[in-house]
């Protein structure tokens, strides 16, 4: 697939705007717990309770990304809403697949930098835990229990 500089220069205002949405939305919290999880200063249960707390920043980021994008502002209210209540759930799943399985990251900073999902992780552990700087990615199991499924395949 060949692009045009001008849908190359679309898609870098777009990677960008997405990292300091992203950046702007997860709050510091997020960050202490999983570097309090790696240094076994907190449980896995309240960790995974501190992510579920900033559900509702996870829900103002992808409202943020869909209004944020071309032309979203000349569409009428109702078709606006109708685009976000189809599409939230597609954005959070294509987003989660990204995250967690769109790379080939060692490190919780790898995993930040090659999906493009700069939530300022790095930035957190640099200025305030350098010992955690090789901490582990975030897992889909660190999430997810399963089984979900009869099969990791079908998960």
């Amino acid at each position: 697939m060949v692009f045009s500089m001008e849908e190359i220069n679309l898609l870098n205002r777009n990677k960008k705007m997405h990292e300091g949405i992203n950046r702007r939305t997860c709050p510091v919290s997020v960050h202490q717990a999983w570097v309090g999880l790696y240094l076994g200063k907190i449980s896995k249960e309240a960790m995974l309770s501190v992510v579920a707390a900033g559900r509702k920043s996870q829900n103002y980021y992808h409202y943020m990304s869909m209004v944020s994008q071309p032309f979203f502002n000349q569409l009428t209210t109702r078709t606006q809403n109708l685009l976000m209540r189809h599409n939230t759930h597609l954005c959070w799943s294509l987003t989660m697949a990204n995250y967690f399985f769109g790379h080939n990251a060692k490190t919780a900073i790898e995993q930040e930098e090659m999906t493009g999902l700069v939530t300022g992780l790095g930035d957190y552990i640099r200025a305030n835990a350098p010992v955690a700087v090789n901490m582990p990615l975030a897992a889909y199991d660190e999430y997810f229990a399963g089984p979900w499924g009869t099969d990791r395949e079908l998960e």
